[in-house]
């Protein structure tokens, strides 16, 4: 019996990039101008997102801001994954 209560139901996915260090997992991901990961999102009726070490397209950037001790950048410390969450 359903309780009227939502469930919100959150799963990372850790990407192997320490076993292929040239494949670009993000762009793949992403596709053109984020077209994949919208249609892979409405499509599993989810939100996603690709947080984490090598997740911007500028590496220089992302150096500089993991240099700094900035809380909204701290997913740069944690390797890349694929995090869904979904609710019902």
């Amino acid at each position: 019996m359903h309780s009227g209560k939502k469930i919100r139901l959150k799963v990372k996915v850790h990407i192997p990039i320490d076993e292929h260090p040239n494949f670009n997992f993000a762009g793949k991901l992403l596709g053109p101008k984020d077209s994949s990961l919208q249609q892979l999102q409405n499509a599993i009726q989810t939100r996603m997102a690709i947080p984490g070490r090598g997740c911007m397209r500028d590496k220089r950037m992302e150096e500089e801001l993991w240099n700094q001790d900035n809380p909204k950048y701290a997913h740069l410390n944690e390797d890349l994954r694929v995090s869904f969450c979904c609710s019902s």
